[in-house]
């Protein structure tokens, strides 16, 4: 498996694409909720590790997976230490680990539809309202899978036009 991603613009052009497909199409707009923060980076550790790994780096992400401490930068000892949940923001690895877990939403949503997103912005195209309901019910189911959440608050069903 190669880890691929693809920049802002290759993704709309590829939704522009999709759209010629549709008569009237409907489309679903979504976002995860708290994304970095919510992966469960015990469960990418192990997806990155099983992509063969040379040995030295498979050892490093077991270390990183169990337990990550964070303090403010301006603070002196471990009086303020706290334990970080899912991939830090900010950190070249979290980023990548954090697209090898999107892609697991795609690639578990690949038989049932094909969705464009960037990190952790969804869309996709349907022929109707109720195909785009019961898609955005799969992709929940999905998402649900991956330890994720999608934000009620940014989701939207809406015909094109």
């Amino acid at each position: 498996m190669t880890l691929q991603t693809k920049s802002p613009l290759e993704v709309v052009t590829d939704f522009r694409k999709e759209l010629s497909h549709f008569e009237n199409p409907v489309i679903v707009r979504t976002d995860l909720t708290s994304f970095f923060d919510s992966v469960p980076r015990e469960r990418v550790v192990d997806l990155a590790i099983s992509l063969d790994l040379p040995n030295e780096v498979a050892s490093m992400f077991k270390v990183w997976s169990n337990k990550i401490v964070g303090r403010p930068f301006w603070v002196r000892g471990k009086t303020k230490d706290a334990e970080v949940k899912g991939l830090p923001q900010g950190l070249s690895i979290s980023a990548t680990l954090a697209e090898l877990w999107g892609n697991e939403i795609e690639r578990k949503m690949s038989s049932t539809s094909k969705i464009f997103r960037f990190v952790d912005d969804i869309a996709f195209v349907c022929s109707s309202e109720e195909e785009a309901k019961k898609k955005l019910s799969v992709l929940r189911n999905v998402v649900s899978e991956l330890g994720l959440q999608i934000s009620e608050k940014k989701t939207h069903i809406a015909p094109l036009n």
